[in-house]
């Protein structure tokens, strides 16, 4: 089986995407199910109703049992459509997770079968991969483009997509655009394991300021075309995510609270060196009254050595620096004023600091820009231990039992792993002696053995016999 995904709605990958966007108890046609992974998904936790379309024969066998009708097919064909007439825009939901690149005229076949199956009202969930991703790009830039079993450049590609290409198959399947999901990778963390140590500092800045330069998968949600229009370049909803579990997370409020929408997020590097992230945003009313950064996901050790913000006029385009200081802890996060930074003590999987814009003047600026430098621990330091410990004494945690429990557990996680660790020392050691105690019996019953042989042959010179047949032996080596 060439792929096969488990689905995990926690985590935002082209799949939990789409089926956090179906419904319950709908009609779906999915094309392409592999062996039933969303199948699954849908028909027992959804309680949808489930065609499907695959064209290998063993996958489909899998998947058959999750769904309500299988029909066992080439896409790029049309004769199939005769078994589904009966159901002629008839489902809710039409998906094609990562099938359309495999498809010789994707934009003839997607028109068709939404005209067809698709009812007037229904949705139709996509997606595909982006050939535009920065690990692509820098392969390039070394001469390379190889095909590799699956990912971005899976040797059965056929079409490859841009969020410009994109936009003009759903315009000419006769589809309006609803949502745009960017799921996004960093270039090392692809099966291509390109890295931007290949090129010029100045290269890398370009490739990373880029549009959709960390674009792995782009994810549609549309509908059908009700408005005619002919602009590919339509209004639509736009969400970005990184596919890989530690990110760093900026929320902006203008006015109205804290909002997932506006927000934005970025892998972290882990690696206990410093790295740089960079978040920009545009407000498109109101004005920015404080921000509230979230600089991990899970319990760590951080020193944040640079917090600034810039902001950009919109008469003069000038880009001026803000005032940058007074971050606050607010949730999960003890803080510790140091001469290189902010050491950060993060004892759940929320922490948050918070900057209000209490006496600055922001009216003028439209774009903003946040630049952090930020170095990350996910292993137990000393620091860590001793602030827990003075938390312990000044009795800070009293009246927070859950982030006391939290951290009671990370600390027994730490000191499971470390027990583990030794154990599996301590054994390997032990089967070391074991094997060097045998050893040392062997070589032991050796030397008694060559011992009693050296006994028995001066025995046998000495003896009577031996010594009369002397002249025997004598005799028989001038024969040899």
């Amino acid at each position: 089986m060439k792929y096969h995904y488990s689905v995990d709605l926690e985590t935002d990958t082209p799949l939990s995407v789409i089926l956090r966007n179906v419904k319950p108890n709908s009609k779906v046609f999915e094309f392409g199910p592999a062996d039933g992974y969303m199948t699954e998904y849908l028909k027992n936790e959804l309680k949808c109703e489930v065609y499907c379309l695959e064209i290998d024969e063993l996958a489909a066998a899998k998947a058959e049992m999750f769904c309500d009708k299988m029909i066992i097919a080439d896409l790029n064909k049309t004769e199939w459509l005769e078994q589904c007439k009966n159901q002629f825009q008839y489902f809710d939901y039409l998906i094609f997770a990562d099938v359309l690149e495999h498809l010789v005229k994707p934009e003839e076949i997607l028109g068709n079968l939404t005209e067809k199956l698709l009812k007037d009202d229904g949705k139709v969930l996509i997606s595909v991969p982006h050939i535009g991703h920065a690990a692509v790009i820098l392969q390039l830039m070394q001469g390379k483009f190889e095909y590799k079993e699956t990912g971005l450049l899976d040797r059965t590609h056929i079409t490859f997509f841009t969020r410009d290409n994109l936009e003009k198959l759903l315009l000419s399947a006769d589809l309006s655009l609803l949502e745009l999901h960017k799921i996004c990778m960093l270039p090392e963390q692809t099966e291509l394991a390109s890295s931007y140590s290949m090129v010029p500092s100045a290269v890398e800045e370009y490739l990373k300021n880029k549009t959709d330069a960390h674009v792995y998968q782009f994810v549609t949600i549309s509908e059908k075309n009700k408005s005619n229009k002919s602009n590919v370049h339509q209004d639509y909803i736009e969400k970005e995510s990184f596919r890989f579990a530690n990110f760093m997370q900026l929320f902006w409020n203008t006015g109205d609270g804290f909002k997932e929408l506006n927000s934005k997020r970025l892998p972290l590097q882990a690696d206990g060196e410093y790295h740089n992230y960079a978040f920009e945003f545009k407000l498109d009313e109101g004005d920015l009254r404080s921000l509230r950064l979230d600089p991990t996901n899970f319990p760590c050790f951080a020193n944040l050595r640079s917090f600034k913000v810039w902001g950009m006029d919109a008469i003069t385009n000038k880009l001026d620096a803000i005032e940058n200081s007074n971050l606050v802890a607010i949730h999960d996060l003890e803080i510790e004023d140091q001469v290189d930074g902010l050491n950060l003590f993060s004892f759940g999987e929320d922490p948050q600091l918070q900057k209000d814009f209490i006496h600055e003047d922001l009216t003028s600026y439209r774009f903003f820009r946040v630049q952090i430098e930020m170095l990350f621990e996910t292993t137990l330091k000393p620091r860590l231990l001793y602030s827990v410990q003075k938390k312990l004494e000044d009795h800070k945690i009293s009246n927070d039992l859950e982030s006391l429990i939290q951290m009671t557990s990370y600390l027994q996680s730490e000191l499971n792993a470390s027990t583990k660790l030794t154990e599996d020392l301590i054994n390997a050691q032990n089967e070391k002696l074991e094997c060097m105690d045998q050893r040392n019996k062997e070589l032991d019953l050796i030397n008694i053995n060559n011992k009693e042989l050296e006994l028995e042959i001066s025995n046998l010179k000495n003896s009577f016999s031996w010594r009369i047949t002397s002249i025997f032996r004598y005799i028989r080596s001038l024969f040899s």
